[in-house]
Formats: C-alpha cells, sequence, structure tokens
C-alpha cells in the first residue's frame, strides 16, 4: 500500500507510477485536496478491496459521497496537472539551489522541500520570522519528525512566480538576520 497523497497530481500516476511499481502496490491512496485543491481522496484497488472497504470501512460507512462540483473539480484539475508539472518543478528547484547557495540543508528528493533547521524552538522562531515577511512556512518539530531534525517546510506551487520565489528567499535571508544567522 503506497500513500500518494503529497504525489497526485505532482508525479505522473503517482510515486507508484513515477517508479514503475504498479506490480509490488496492491492498494493506493491518495487526496482531492492537495494538488488538485478539491476536497476528499481515493483508494484504488482491487474490486475485492473496493468492496471491502465499501461494506466493512466504519470511517467510510458514515460518510457520504463526494458532491458533484468537488469531483468536477477534482478531474479538471488531474487533466490540468501534467501541463503544471514543468512549472511546479522549476520552482521547487529555484528554491532548493538558493536555499543551499545560503547555506541550508534541503533534504528529499519530492516537491515538498524541508529545510532542516535542528532545534525545535530556533525552528518555530525562524517560522515566525517567516511569516513576519509574508511567507507562510511553517515549524514541524517533534514528535512529528526525531530529536534534533525539526525544519522548516516549503511547498512551492506550479504559480509562484520568479518575484515570488526571491521574495521567499529574500526572507529567508531577512529572518536569518534577524536571527543572529550570517
Amino acid at each position: 500500500m503506497v500513500d500518494e497523497a503529497h504525489a497526485t497530481g505532482v508525479y505522473d500516476g503517482g510515486v507508484v507510477g513515477e517508479r514503475d511499481l504498479a506490480d509490488r502496490v496492491q492498494i493506493q491512496l491518495g487526496t482531492l485536496s492537495k494538488a488538485l485543491g478539491s476536497q476528499g481522496g481515493f483508494v484504488a484497488g482491487s474490486q475485492a478491496c473496493i468492496e471491502y472497504l465499501l461494506n466493512a470501512a466504519r470511517s467510510f460507512v458514515f460518510s457520504t459521497g463526494l458532491a458533484p462540483p468537488a469531483a468536477t473539480a477534482a478531474e479538471r484539475a488531474l487533466a490540468l496537472a501534467p501541463d503544471r508539472r514543468d512549472a511546479l518543478w522549476r520552482a521547487v528547484e529555484r528554491l532548493r539551489t538558493g536555499l543551499e547557495s545560503r547555506g541550508y540543508e534541503v533534504t528529499g528528493e519530492t516537491h515538498i522541500l524541508p529545510v532542516i533547521v535542528g532545534d525545535r524552538t530556533e525552528a518555530v522562531a525562524l517560522s515566525d520570522r517567516l511569516a513576519a515577511h509574508g511567507i507562510a512556512a511553517p515549524a514541524i518539530r517533534p514528535p512529528t519528525v526525531p530529536d534534533g531534525t525539526s525544519r522548516i517546510r516549503l511547498a512551492p506551487r506550479a504559480t509562484h512566480t520568479d518575484d515570488e520565489l526571491e521574495q521567499c528567499l529574500a526572507a529567508f535571508d531577512a529572518a536569518s538576520m534577524a536571527g543572529g544567522r550570517s
């Protein structure tokens, strides 16, 4: 089973499709709310798996189906996703390169950029200083991540302009200076 929540619409066929793992994965979960901007989610699997979930999963049994406009919005967003992937990855690379050139450690291979800070208090303070400069970048800290690996989470979008990406990098510069980092 693979949770594709952050991969839906970002990778062609999710991570499973991107890495050619379809023969090894029986169940894929995804969301319609992140990259697709709609609501709800999905489970893709065998007919037997789906039938079981429809009849036995308590959280599903007591839920309602998607509203038709939400389903249509997600369907349209999926159709647009391939045209926006290149712009997304350009934005990701611009931020990653800009942050690394400033001495930040940016980990991972995905479109979500974890900027490692280390100390939880410093991560929260940096997040607050970034917010003061108009950048929404939450601090992720224990218990979500191991002690000593607190981070700032950046999630660039395909629609971010070069000016907005530069604004983010400038905010890191200003926030770092204000926090005593040079």
